[in-house]
């Protein structure tokens, strides 16, 4: 917003607009109706459930192939009655958005598992510690709402190495050991509750039968990665987004995506002798098993695994009883 002196309007400031707006703010802070002249330039409005993330072309105004919202969501059965991770906004948001999101989905009673903060900071070139001093102020409004709430990031890009940026002033250079640092010297490293992480390992058009062999080394590789940038042992590993790359989806559907999968999702449960235990079970924390991890797969690809890959009724085939 800037001060403005209109001949027709010396009371009125004008707010600032994409467009040529016509809305102004009154000498007592409210919004003042203004006539528009013919000359000016008309107000377009977008409205999009996809968020330009990478580049303007990435808005989806087209009323189509848009994301479905929470109450539909919730109620068509995707999450088989389960808690969901729900995501909120940051870098394209506010504390009290997400606190009103989250309020929303608790007064309807759907059930929230965990709650992911942002979306790929590293990809729209956040600094690591801009995203933490974020993470920190939407861990506060959240909590104001709920306590009890687990929230997670940072939601990096999937990579197989360490995301580096230039050093700070102690020639630290690790996007994620430097919001693990941020969190402790801040007093908030109990805020969270998960870390998560996406997974494209390979380069589009690239894959062949012998790469499947790479997934194991990949996948291991990148969870010691992260441990050795400072993520707590008992703070859990999460993949909340994976594919074999990415614009890549074709593949998923056939065998060899279901045998990467496969590899994949066994990959990162046998890091370092892991064990498989329920985040709910209380008896968790007390256990050998430790780091915890959880592979969470985009539900499209649950559906595939649980309705093509590993349905029970295979087993009850006559060729499976042989």
């Amino acid at each position: 917003m800037r001060s403005s002196r209109s001949g027709r309007y010396p009371q009125l400031r004008r707010l600032r607009h994409a467009g040529g707006s016509s809305r102004h703010i009154d000498s007592s802070g409210a919004f003042a109706e203004v006539q528009k002249q013919f000359t000016d330039n008309p107000t377009t409005y977008c409205t999009s459930s996809i968020d330009p993330w990478h580049s303007a072309g990435d808005a989806n105004a087209t009323g189509v192939y848009q994301h479905t919202g929470f109450d539909l969501f919730f109620t068509s059965g995707i999450t088989n009655n389960l808690p969901a991770m729900v995501p909120v906004t940051m870098l394209y948001g506010t504390p009290d958005d997400s606190a009103g999101q989250i309020a929303y989905l608790e007064k309807r009673r759907y059930p929230i598992g965990y709650i992911e903060m942002g979306e790929e900071p590293d990809g729209k070139h956040a600094m690591p510690e801009d995203y933490a001093a974020f993470y920190i102020q939407w861990a506060t409004a959240l909590h104001h709402v709920d306590p009890k709430l687990k929230l997670g990031g940072p939601v990096f890009e999937g990579v197989n190495e360490d995301i580096r940026l230039w050093p700070d002033a102690q020639g630290r250079t690790s996007r994620m050991g430097r919001f693990i640092d941020y969190l402790k010297s801040h007093g908030r490293i109990s805020d969270l509750a998960f870390v998560s992480f996406e997974h494209y390992p390979f380069e589009p058009c690239t894959t062949t039968w012998k790469t499947l062999y790479t997934e194991p080394p990949l996948m291991m590789h990148i969870l010691k990665v992260w441990r050795d940038d400072g993520v707590p042992k008992d703070v859990p590993l999460m993949v909340t987004e994976s594919h074999l790359a990415n614009q890549l989806s074709g593949p998923m559907t056939t065998i060899f995506g279901g045998l990467w999968l496969a590899d994949s999702v066994g990959s990162f449960l046998s890091r370092r002798r892991c064990g498989v235990l329920p985040l709910s079970d209380p008896a968790a924390t007390h256990m050998e098993y430790l780091p915890r991890m959880v592979f969470v797969v985009e539900f499209r690809f649950q559906r595939q695994l649980r309705h093509q890959w590993i349905h029970v009724d295979i087993f009850r085939q006559p060729h499976a009883e042989q």
